[in-house]
């Protein structure tokens, strides 16, 4: 009986150690916002909008030390609409992230799950609604995917420690289909490089049938879908590269991105072909620690192929404004201003095709998460509070 309890009162320590060793994080952000649109199917629009500069959110993280500088972790993340209350990404539990895996500050970290794409975090970075705007700061559709709103299954990714200034990134995501290894996976490769105030970024992804199926299903191949593309295509390559400059209380950045979908549509078989050219140049200013300034503009060309009527192209300039204030460590208010206007003639328009259409059939504008105008210009205003926890 006394072994017993001896054997009892050593495992009971090495329970407690462990759990010293471990830690689980509660985190999110809630975003709220009055937003006013010009145009949105030939009205114009006062809303209560959850998805102004920040998605609104909840997760945990955890980490367990494993000895030798290892440390197991993981991440549940997920999204919301808190105008609703309602689950986001396709009414995913943990739609925004889910992963698991093993970090060593030396050899990097090893993830496993649904995760975002090597271009988050580098060439994101770069951008407006990537660093410091919204998902209304998006370029079209988020072509180019630098608001994350890819997110990949069945994905294992690597990211390496800091070295000498740079950090890459490498992924690739399973089709999962028996005896059909190669259809409907990606893969991804992306780096940043700083050296004190500057910095570059470049990353390359490439995925088959995005979107093809967004709902947590099989699709018709027996695999679990890739990814939630916003445009539907039997394949899509994005590469870009941007660079940025702080100088002082402000930081400049440029960067361009080209995105290319093939057999855009439902059927795959379309023949119709987007190449998508991005270019963004954008400011923010620290007027004080608490007070945030930023402005950018984009030029967005899309060069359209294989339509009934020949090689088309369709563009659009996009204006965005922000002012955000912390008015306490984790809250904040802000006001931010999108102004988009669309060029271009009359378009092929697949089924699964992201681009709406006027009356007169010319591109209309459609500031991300706001629903089409009826004309080619469509300007958003939204005032917000943002709470971290």
């Amino acid at each position: 009986m006394k072994v017993r309890w001896i054997a009892m009162a050593v495992l009971a320590g090495v329970g407690g150690t462990a759990h010293a060793q471990s830690s689980v994080t509660l985190y999110g952000i809630i975003n709220e916002a009055l937003t006013w649109s010009s145009n949105q199917g030939g009205h114009s629009a006062v809303q209560l909008t959850g998805n102004g500069e920040y998605g609104s959110r909840w997760g945990l993280k955890g980490t367990e030390d494993l000895g030798g500088g290892y440390r197991a972790i993981f991440t549940l993340e997920n999204g919301f609409n808190p105008v609703n209350g309602a689950l986001g990404q396709n009414n995913r539990m943990f739609g925004r992230q889910a992963f698991v895996g093993v970090s060593h500050p030396e050899y990097g970290t090893l993830t496993f799950g649904r995760q975002y794409d090597a271009i988050v975090g580098t060439l994101q970075t770069m951008t407006s609604n990537g660093a410091w705007g919204g998902v209304m700061f998006s370029h079209p559709y988020d072509n180019d995917n630098t608001d994350d709103f890819l997110r990949v299954n069945n994905s294992v990714k690597y990211t390496s420690p800091n070295i000498r200034g740079f950090t890459g990134i490498a992924m690739y995501a399973f089709s999962n289909a028996a005896g059909d290894f190669a259809n409907n996976r990606m893969w991804s490769l992306g780096g940043i490089y700083t050296n004190g105030p500057f910095a570059i970024a470049a990353a390359y992804s490439l995925y088959d049938r995005p979107g093809v199926n967004t709902t947590p299903t099989v699709n018709t191949n027996g695999a679990i879908t890739c990814c939630d593309a916003p445009i539907t295509s039997k394949r899509e390559q994005i590469a870009g590269i941007g660079a940025s400059y702080a100088l002082g209380a402000a930081k400049f950045s440029v960067m361009y991105s080209n995105a290319i979908y093939n057999n855009v549509g439902t059927t795959l078989t379309s023949g119709i072909n987007y190449r998508f050219n991005n270019y963004e140049a954008n400011v923010r200013y620290a007027i004080s620690p608490t007070l945030l300034v930023g402005a950018a503009y984009t030029y967005t060309s899309d060069d359209i192929t294989g339509g009934p009527q020949g090689p088309t192209q369709v563009h659009w300039h996009q204006v965005n404004l922000l002012v955000d204030e912390f008015i306490s460590k984790r809250t904040s208010v802000y006001a931010e201003l999108i102004w988009m206007r669309t060029g271009g003639g009359a378009f092929p328009r697949p089924a699964g095709g992201p681009i709406p259409a006027t009356p007169d059939g010319s591109p209309a504008a459609q500031i991300e998460t706001m629903l089409p105008s009826t004309s080619r210009n469509q300007t958003v205003a939204s005032i917000g509070i943002v709470h971290k926890f």
